[in-house]
């Protein structure tokens, strides 16, 4: 069965997107419920269902893609395939908060279960680590590999007297194997199984790009799910391997909440609420953001009570600070990443940030003018990044307050960044060639190549 694509805050009538969600009654009933209380859904004035998430749900085991809202193609597979690596990349590399660690999952934390989140991280463990091991110590006649044990050597075989000397023609080795009948390693092979079989009932391998993980496996050596949970907690009390005792608290994760595997009323959901938080972060990452370096030079609000000292207090935050050289010459890119779907044409406005996004861009040029005087900076560029299903760059034009410009303040531009390939460059660690993008804002003109 195909998923369904949906879009994030797109307005849905409820008989619309009951028929798209191709549920029963009470299965819908159930959905709705599920994806209010999980504030996936919301509920606009005029009675239309709104989400506000990009990722993917599992309803009922139907698989459901939220595409975001900057998306026009009616064929996304390749999209959600590129946004599924995104995210997993992005939940390992970055610090996620409390609502993001809802939405993307915590191996450590049974208090943020995501079913979907603890699945591809067995999986993906499994295809770079293999199974989990436990070593033994076994006793080999004549061993090739390991310590002579000549204890037992002596107890248990004859010698031959040589002048007085005893030859022993046979011997034992000490020797650490792994235990292929290891009760953890057992319990693994059983536990991929089942993340296998769940991808495989839903069809979401496909996009997850995960092969096929089954073993032959008796359940019945496990014992009760609080026998399982109580040898796992044992195990982990002496395993001091960080890399197996993440794979035993995600197999307790997913044994302490394996609810899909009974029944079939489950809502599993993996991805975010808040895209333009991935946005900003991811490009802060390809531009190669460098606030940390420079943020001493942004004064704080200083808050007086009368005749005391004062109080500092959080100031502005720019969301990616971008210093290079072009030509012998400095330059200071100061971008805000917006996550809007902004339209802008000679007849045309929509989508764009309000007045407030604008005149803190001018604040953050401001912020910097001492520092920017102090490093002999040349060349400021202002901008605010959209995203973008263009393959290259698109310049949009200039955003102005004409009292601002004033204070000798450029005009801040517009760009959109094409996603697919910024994702791209997120997920393989690459990075924008900085002077080529400067280029391309010194020219207002398409670049092609900006990739190191």
């Amino acid at each position: 069965m195909k998923p369904v694509y949906l879009q994030e805050l797109k307005k849905y009538h409820p008989t619309e997107f009951k028929e798209l969600l191709g549920l029963t009654d009470d299965e819908y009933k159930i959905t709705i419920q599920e994806l209010q209380a999980k504030r996936i859904l919301k509920v606009a004035k005029d009675g239309r269902y709104v989400l506000q998430f990009v990722g993917m749900l599992l309803c009922f085991k139907k698989l459901f893609f939220c595409i975001p809202k900057y998306i026009k193609k009616s064929d996304s597979t390749e999209t959600m395939k590129q946004l599924l690596t995104l995210f997993r990349e992005y939940s390992k590399r970055e610090k996620l908060d409390q609502d993001e660690m809802e939405s993307f999952g915590g191996q450590e934390s049974l208090s943020t279960f995501n079913l979907l989140s603890v699945i591809m991280f067995l999986l993906n463990d499994y295809l770079e680590n293999d199974l989990y091991q436990n070593d033994k110590n076994v006793y080999i006649l004549n061993g090739d590999n390991g310590e002579i044990d000549w204890n037992k050597t002596i107890h248990d075989q004859y010698a031959i007297i040589n002048d007085g000397q005893p030859i022993y023609v046979d011997y034992y080795v000490n020797s650490v194997i792994n235990d292929e009948n290891d009760y953890f390693r057992l319990l693994h092979m059983h536990v991929l199984t089942a993340c296998s079989r769940i991808l495989e009932e839903t069809e979401l391998g496909e996009y997850l790009g995960f092969p096929p993980v089954m073993f032959d496996v008796d359940e019945g050596v496990f014992g009760s799910k609080e026998i399982v949970l109580s040898r796992i907690e044992s195990e982990l009390s002496v395993q001091f391997v960080n890399r197996k005792q993440m794979v035993l608290k995600a197999i307790a994760a997913f044994v302490s909440h394996d609810r899909m595997l009974e029944t079939n009323e489950s809502i599993e959901f993996y991805g975010t609420r808040n895209f333009e938080v991935v946005w900003e972060k991811i490009c802060g990452f390809v531009l190669d953001n460098q606030y940390d370096n420079v943020k001493q030079y942004i004064d704080k609000p200083i808050w007086t009570p009368v005749g005391k000292d004062g109080h500092a207090a959080e100031t502005l935050k720019p969301d990616v600070i971008s210093m290079f050289m072009r030509n012998h010459k400095k330059y200071f890119m100061i971008s805000d990443a917006k996550y809007y779907n902004i339209q802008l044409t000679e007849n045309t406005l929509h989508g764009n940030p309000g007045v407030g996004d604008v005149t803190k861009q001018y604040l953050y040029q401001l912020a910097f003018k001492k520092y920017m005087e102090l490093e002999n900076v040349e060349v400021v560029h202002n901008v605010l990044l959209f995203p973008s299903e263009q393959e290259s760059i698109e310049y949009l034009g200039e955003v102005s307050i004409e009292f601002l410009k004033a204070l000798q303040l450029g005009d801040i531009m517009l760009v959109k960044l094409p996603v697919v390939r910024v994702f791209q460059m997120y997920i393989h660690y690459e990075r924008m060639e900085l002077g080529t993008f400067g280029m391309y804002l010194d020219g207002k003109r398409p670049v092609h190549e900006y990739v190191n």
